[in-house]
């Protein structure tokens, strides 16, 4: 089972993506919440190289059993996302794409430092802080960063968390402006 009972991204969103916001074939593109194989497998496809950070190792474990074989510039890592500027140098990489986890609207394990079972928005929010402040670090000057996003219910009042603009906030706290918000 590939999804495990989690969604799967659209690899459509990633193929545009890709097209619209690396400078050039062979860009570095990479995820500190990569989840599973599909923005990999589309970018690489797409001419390009791609590094995931995977929390789970069971997921880095099929992530690399699909993409064997495919001779693709895909890796797989399995660590937690504030770590990626231990994996990935600074300043090499022309792409950030990532779709966060959407804090505990699917919960992807037990492990306690899975963003998505944090027992408060505000502790989840901050591994999020964590792992995007460390990644812009890896980005080129004058590169983007696509994060696939979209607002999450209070569980216990049906109102919505600004998880929209909290992403907004962790950008533009470390120097990144807001190019474009795509819906």
């Amino acid at each position: 089972i590939i999804s495990n009972g989690v969604s799967l991204f659209d690899p459509v969103l990633s193929e545009t993506m890709v097209k619209w916001f690396t400078p050039n074939d062979g860009c570095n593109i990479f995820d500190c919440f990569a989840g599973d194989t599909y923005k990999g497998l589309v970018f690489a496809m797409c001419g390009h190289k791609f590094k995931g950070i995977e929390l789970r190792q069971e997921q880095v474990d099929i992530n690399n059993r699909i993409i064997s074989g495919r001779e693709l510039e895909i890796t797989y890592v399995c660590d937690d996302g504030r770590n990626v500027a231990q994996r990935i140098a600074p300043e090499s990489q022309d792409l950030l794409f990532s779709c966060p986890p959407y804090y505990d609207l699917e919960v992807y394990s037990n492990l306690e430092n899975d963003a998505s079972n944090q027992k408060t928005y505000e502790d989840f929010v901050g591994i999020l802080h964590d792992a995007f402040t460390a990644a812009i670090g890896c980005l080129k000057e004058n590169r983007f960063a696509v994060i696939v996003v979209g607002d999450v219910r209070n569980k216990r009042t049906g109102c919505y968390y600004d998880f929209c603009g909290d992403i907004k906030r962790i950008f533009k706290e470390v120097g990144m402006s807001l190019y474009n918000e795509l819906i």
